[in-house]
């Protein structure tokens, strides 16, 4: 895929993911919005990384989830964090830009911290086929998968996403 056509997919995946964290206001869905990311871009041929780990901003480190390609960071949902005492309010990042501001992030990724929380341990010790199966509404995560897929033309099913994407692990990043 050429450089433009990466970046144009790649825009429209994040698009579609920023419209449904907007309509399901999904605050705190690291993990969530980051695997739907992960398959999505996936699907479109573009290769990327699926993450877990400490993230810092320039006023807290915290458990997180996000997506990497060609090394960038990729962060939706730093926008809609759960973390109510998190005074900075991080647009959406994109090949490691804020969005809006076009400046480099602030937050820095993949930083040393004290052990993790239970939930994204087990995510970083797991795959996206584990942490889906835990979710409270049954192929819930594969389903919205499909529903933001369809709106950038993609024709996708929840078996065929299992079978594609159940293995793909979480990496964990950390210096």
């Amino acid at each position: 895929m050429q450089d433009h056509q990466h970046r144009n997919v790649t825009a429209n995946v994040f698009r579609e993911l920023c419209r449904f964290m907007s309509i399901w206001e999904v605050d705190g869905g690291c993990h969530l919005l980051s695997m739907m990311a992960y398959v999505l871009l996936k699907e479109v041929g573009v290769d990327a990384t699926l993450n877990a780990g400490w993230a810092r901003s320039p006023r807290l480190a915290f458990t997180h989830s996000w997506i990497e390609v060609d090394g960038r960071p990729f962060d939706i949902a730093i926008a809609r964090p759960n973390l109510h005492r998190l005074e900075y309010r991080c647009p959406a990042v994109v090949y490691g830009i804020e969005i809006g501001s076009r400046n480099p992030t602030r937050i820095e990724y993949g930083v040393s911290g004290p052990a993790l929380d239970r939930d994204t341990s087990m995510i970083a010790t797991g795959t996206v086929g584990s942490w889906a199966d835990r979710a409270p509404i049954p192929d819930w995560p594969w389903d919205r998968i499909v529903e933001v897929g369809s709106q950038i033309g993609l024709t996708l099913s929840r078996t065929g996403l299992r079978t594609a994407h159940a293995n793909s692990p979480w990496t964990l990043r950390q210096p």
